[in-house]
């Protein structure tokens, strides 16, 4: 059985036809385990996105209803690829881009150290972006798990 990182939302619209049931979750208060919420980068960022909701579609597997409260389930080496298929990949592209530059150049200008950063990054994107289409897309969807409540 794999992990996963679960959530709890409340059902707000269903698609009988297509088997699809709309999802709302609301951002989570921060640990509020310290003092230092005001400083705390965590805590502001948590403020910041309070009262936020966030709303999905998943498959209705558990038919719920309007109404209950579900279980959302997502692997977590789903987001965890996902993760370095956004931000590890493109950073990587930059600084191998502008190191490789750096490394050939005879005299190196910063102009085109940036530049070669540049391709570097998008050459990273672009990466990332062929990975995502060879992916298994339904390692990614979200799962509704179980059906909490009525």
């Amino acid at each position: 059985m794999m992990d996963m990182i679960e959530e709890y939302g409340t059902v707000v619209a269903i698609d009988a036809e297509s088997a699809q049931a709309w999802i709302r979750t609301s951002a989570k208060q921060g640990c509020g385990h310290c003092q230092s919420q005001g400083a705390c980068g965590t805590g502001q960022l948590t403020q910041f996105l309070a009262g936020r909701s966030k709303a999905l579609v998943v498959h209705n597997s558990q038919n719920a209803q309007v109404g209950d409260t579900v279980r959302l389930g997502i692997a977590d080496n789903a987001l965890l690829y996902s993760a370095i298929r956004v931000y590890l990949l493109p950073l990587l592209g930059l600084l191998l881009g502008a190191a490789l530059y750096t490394a050939l150049a005879n005299p190196p200008n910063d102009a085109h150290s940036l530049l070669s950063a540049m391709l570097g990054l998008l050459a990273g994107m672009g990466l990332g972006r062929y990975w995502q289409t060879r992916q298994n897309q339904q390692a990614y969807q979200v799962l509704m798990l179980s059906v909490e409540s009525n």
